[in-house]
């Protein structure tokens, strides 16, 4: 049979800016399981904790000095501009604001930034297991991914050659039609010229 006294506390945390609870308009609340007629706690080593990001308002000092109010207010943020702000001076949030903006951006970011993410992960893991040969392992990995932005940017500068032939194929069509333009004018002039003789 397992030792369930080796186990140690769990804490699932609810952050919302919903009314779970009708009436409660704490910021910061704990929940254990209880026995509905003894209010005796099924065990003190599980429960639910609930950020109710809507009621900053009733924060206490300690959620104030445990940086709730601040977490919150980054979960709340709306633009990305409200976010640096209050991301500002913070190093770990900025690096974590830099992923969220570059995920949300191009391709080519995206691939940029997981590379340097495994990197910065292999490297970590690397010198934690004392294997000195890492850095150039991922080094490598880090020019593969150069080469493949170097490859893209080298598609593009083909798709915009090959557009701008396109366009020069073109303005030499424009060029005949107006000059076939031109010369079914001619004719129709000299045609009027002549009917306008014989009458």
């Amino acid at each position: 049979m397992d030792n369930y006294s080796i186990l140690k506390p769990t804490t699932h945390v609810c952050i919302t800016d919903k009314e779970l609870i009708e009436g409660n308009d704490e910021f910061y609340s704990k929940y254990l399981l209880l026995n509905t007629k003894t209010h005796e706690p099924y065990s003190t080593d599980l429960g639910i904790n609930v950020l109710q990001l809507n009621h900053t308002d009733n924060a206490t000092q300690n959620d104030i000095d445990n940086n709730l109010v601040y977490w919150a207010k980054l979960f709340r943020a709306t633009t990305w501009e409200e976010f640096i702000a209050l991301a500002d001076g913070n190093e770990i949030i900025e690096e974590v604001g830099d992923l969220i903006f570059t995920l949300n951006t191009d391709d080519q970011s995206k691939e940029l930034l997981e590379g340097h993410r495994r990197y910065r992960e292999q490297l970590a893991t690397s010198y934690a297991a004392g294997e000195i040969n890492a850095t150039k392992k991922l080094n490598s990995v880090i020019e593969e991914k150069d080469a493949i932005i170097a490859d893209k940017d080298a598609t593009i500068a083909d798709n915009k050659a090959t557009i701008a032939d396109k366009d020069a194929t073109i303005a030499d069509k424009d060029a005949t039609i107006a000059d076939k333009d031109a010369t079914i004018a001619e004719l129709q002039a000299r045609i009027k010229e002549l009917e306008a003789n014989n009458n």
